[in-house]
């Protein structure tokens, strides 16, 4: 007890998690008492002989061989290196079978095959074999327990969960018959440091015995990495452990989509199959860890036919492209989406009996009763409020590209954020938003793209935008099946299938000309200051949707099953570039006996003012740069920037120039300009014709320089 010394040369110490001080001493035992006072006479037992046995040949021996931890060679003192159960916990690295720190210990005596263990680590000096009992998996002890009867005791068949050893106990003063070899499939070899023992060979099974799991597939290490590569990618496959999405190899965890790294790839193969290498020692295939230069090259191996490919994962049902009812969990070829079914999963009730046009109507009903109180301006924009959320939940189930969706209203405090985010609730469970001013220059707009699409967002909503609506890479997103970008800091491409839903609100919004048939326009416009209201028909909407979440999810998964079971009929008016969407979004509420949104898109209801400020903006930048760098004078971005805003301060004399900068970019008069925000405008412009100029760009030494130039005519 502490403080005395330990024979390792360390002393005692208190568990001091364990209380000392408030635990009473306990009472000496009787013989104790009668040693100390002289009093006993009985003659003192001798302690059993330690007999130099094979600690595997005992119950505990076997136990450890077969829940497959690695055991090594017999030492010169009779006991055997051994993994121990705990050895994740070891920061040392010891401890996995190759040295003796933790051992099987040799039976006490010949008669007695219960054996022992034992292991030095700081962890595991206070576990013994009662913590063995509940660590080794209850099918080892049962077939260490079938070859050594009679050796563990009632407490110890309570703890692991067997039956009561019915058999007699042995009898005394009979002959003792010979250790029992260890059994035939148990093999030992020397250098365990990544071994494993092979599995136990299944005894034949009673008809009241579990049939015997089936065997683990098994990838052997060799020089031929093809092979591999295909071998191990295939079980990841089959067990629905990673996918391809896009050019990554990416892994599903309660409902997210996470990039697979070399790091963890080891762990989720050892999970799938065994991977074996031969060791000359023990000349035989040993079950090693997956390096990590393999598992490099199995993330970066770039085909298609090994890994399953994925579009999305929902955590609540949804609804296929062929119109199946999806509810089973796992991955569904058809759609391309795994169903992770999180806790919440059959809160969402749905009959499947009840799949018909009524039930569809009553359900668009209560979808529109969520925002009978917002200042639309007509009744078909409420729709197009319905229509997102359907766009979010029936994403699997359009095998194309989905419009913007722009909430617009007259004034502040109207409501449109408030839409899109209950929109993102109902469907999703959560908000994504994205503050606009981070994303006023184009190639900001491209990086927060390229991160949402790979990560498989659900929603992209750009709240608060001001000016013009005119991004590129925006506009390509919303046509394009699939997006491909420079990985940042690397000159790696990537390559992402666009699963995510684009929306954005704004006050007044004005839309650019290649947008507008890209846009489902929704617009408020209240008749008072919308600040002052304070009665509402639910509440506060976002209150009110968190709350009534899954009734409305199932409200709206009852339009989209019902329409597809009706075989989706087209009531819609297709629309160029989106007929997926319009046949399953637009049709569903039609045929439910809502309106059309295809009457809402921005090409329709948006005015022209905007989009020619814009360009009397752009032109006025070209005039005052000809001017500013006459005769096609080339200048770098950096110049501009001093001349207007920075150190040379020359504003006054190109007032002209700054005032269209600031129109072209409102967003960014609240942040100020710095010699980024003037780069991105010089880029957005280039290679654009306005009236008979353009601005061109050529790289001299890395360095980018602008020049404006008048247009060539025709031949």
């Amino acid at each position: 007890m502490p403080p005395s010394m330990h024979k390792s040369g360390k002393r005692y110490e208190w568990d001091a998690a364990a209380n000392p001080e408030s635990v009473r001493i306990a009472s000496a035992p009787g013989w104790i008492k009668d040693l100390l006072s002289g009093a006993s006479t009985a003659p003192r037992r001798k302690r059993p002989a330690v007999v130099t046995g094979d600690p595997a040949a005992t119950l505990v021996g076997h136990a450890f061989g077969a829940a497959g931890l690695a055991v090594g060679a017999v030492q010169g003192v009779g006991i055997r290196p051994v993994e121990c159960p705990w050895s994740e916990e070891h920061t040392d690295g010891r401890g996995r079978g190759e040295d003796t720190s933790s051992a099987l210990l040799p039976p006490l005596a010949e008669a007695k095959r219960f054996g022992g263990w034992r292991c030095a680590h700081a962890h595991c000096t206070h576990r013994g074999v009662a913590d063995l009992l509940t660590k080794l998996p209850k099918e080892a002890w049962i077939e260490a327990d079938r070859l050594y009867p009679n050796q563990l005791s009632m407490q110890h068949r309570e703890a692991i969960g067997l039956p009561p050893d019915l058999a007699p106990p042995p009898e005394k003063n009979l002959h003792v018959e010979p250790p029992v070899p260890p059994p035939p499939h148990v093999v030992f070899f020397a250098d365990a440091g990544y071994g494993d023992i092979p599995p136990p060979v299944p005894s034949p099974a009673s008809p009241n015995e579990d049939p015997a799991p089936p065997p683990r597939p098994r990838v052997r290490l060799g020089p031929d990495v093809h092979r591999i590569c295909v071998e191990v990618r295939r079980e990841l496959a089959t067990a629905n452990a990673a996918f391809r999405m896009g050019s990554d190899m990416v892994m599903v965890h309660e409902g997210t989509i996470y990039s697979v790294k070399s790091s963890a790839l080891a762990a989720m193969i050892s999970k799938v199959c065994d991977v074996e290498r031969y060791d000359g020692r023990s000349k035989s295939f040993q079950r090693v860890v997956a390096p990590r230069d393999l598992c490099a090259t199995i993330i970066d191996w770039q085909t298609d036919h090994e890994l399953n490919k994925l579009r999305g994962v929902a955590m609540l049902p949804f609804v296929s492209p062929g119109g199946e009812l999806v509810t089973t969990p796992g991955y569904h070829p058809e759609s391309e989406y795994v169903l992770d079914p999180g806790r919440d999963f059959s809160r969402v009730q749905i009959d499947r009996e009840r799949l018909t046009q009524a039930d569809a109507a009553k359900a668009l009903v209560e979808l529109y009763d969520v925002v009978c109180d917002f200042p639309f301006v007509d009744e078909v924009h409420a729709y197009g409020w319905i229509a997102l959320v359907l766009t979010l939940m029936g994403r699997a189930a359009i095998d194309g590209c989905t419009p913007l969706f722009a909430f617009d209203a007259s004034a502040p405090g109207s409501g449109k954020s408030a839409l899109a985010k209950s929109a993102s609730v109902i469907a999703t469970g959560e908000e994504f938003v994205t503050d606009a001013s981070v994303v006023a220059e184009s190639e900001e707009m491209r990086k927060v793209i390229s991160a949402t699409v790979k990560g498989g967002e659900p929603m992209f909503f750009l709240d608060n935008f001001v000016g013009v609506m005119r991004s590129p890479p925006l506009e390509a997103a919303l046509t394009s099946r699939y997006w491909s970008d420079r990985q940042l800091s690397t000159n790696d491409k990537i390559k992402a299938v666009i699963q995510t839903v684009f929306a954005v609100s704004a006050n007044n919004i004005k839309f650019g000309n290649d947008i507008t048939r890209r846009t489902v326009a929704i617009r408020l416009v209240p008749s008072d200051n919308p600040t002052l209201r304070n009665k509402f028909k639910n509440g506060e909407i976002m209150s009110y949707v968190r709350k009534q979440r899954f009734r409305l999810y199932s409200a709206a998964l009852t339009i989209l099953a019902a329409h597809a079971a009706a075989g989706r009929p087209h009531e819609a008016e297709p629309r160029a570039g989106f007929e997926e969407w319009a046949s399953t979004v637009a049709s569903a509420i039609v045929w439910a006996g809502g309106r059309d949104v295809g009457a809402l898109f921005a090409d329709r209801v948006a005015s022209d003012d905007g989009v020619e400020d814009d360009d009397d903006a752009r032109a006025t930048v070209l005039e005052q740069l000809s001017r500013m760098f006459p005769a096609g004078g080339k200048f770098r971005s950096r110049e501009l920037y001093a001349r207007l805003w920075g150190t040379d301060n020359q504003r006054g004399q190109w007032e002209d120039l700054a005032e269209a900068f600031e129109m072209l970019r409102p967003g960014v008069n609240e942040r100020g300009w710095t010699l980024k925000s003037v780069a991105y405008l010089l880029r957005d412009m280039r290679d654009r014709p306005v009236g008979k100029m353009v601005l061109r760009s050529r790289k001299s030494h890395g360095v980018a320089r602008f020049s404006v130039e008048a247009l060539r005519s025709p031949p």
